[in-house]
């Protein structure tokens, strides 16, 4: 069982604060005017949508915006993820992992939240392997 001391409730705390600001001014949202590649994915389980496209030049994702409509959780962790992978090459994009973007967001998520936090990253591995 995982107990929580009264440290890690006031570090949750604030990641969640940090969480809800990403949100409400989210990195990237929106369309960009050329794209490489644009991949939409969804959420079964809930009805998130979320949408990316990646501008890539010479091997690097010189570009990247996402949109969609999707819970706090998804539109986050976009924002995070997009912040990451703007100016990686696509080997590098291609190289971050499920347990990297649960890093990114920091803070502990039910089993159902995992799969709309990782929703963004789905739809990078799907927008990779079209190249």
């Amino acid at each position: 069982m995982n107990v929580m001391n009264k440290q890690d409730i006031q570090n949750d705390s604030l990641y969640r604060e940090q969480l809800l600001e990403i949100y409400k001014n989210p990195s990237n949202r929106g369309s960009l005017a050329s794209s490489s590649v644009k991949v939409t994915e969804k959420n079964a389980f809930c009805g998130d949508v979320v949408t990316l496209e990646l501008e890539i030049e010479n091997g690097v994702i010189k570009d990247v915006a996402f949109d969609g409509d999707a819970c706090m959780v998804a539109i986050a962790s976009s924002s995070l993820l997009t912040e990451e992978i703007k100016g990686k090459t696509v080997e590098e994009a291609g190289k971050i992992t499920k347990e990297d973007l649960l890093e990114m967001l920091g803070v502990e998520l039910t089993t159902s939240r995992v799969k709309c936090a990782i929703l963004i990253l789905e739809a990078l591995q799907s927008a990779l392997k079209q190249l």
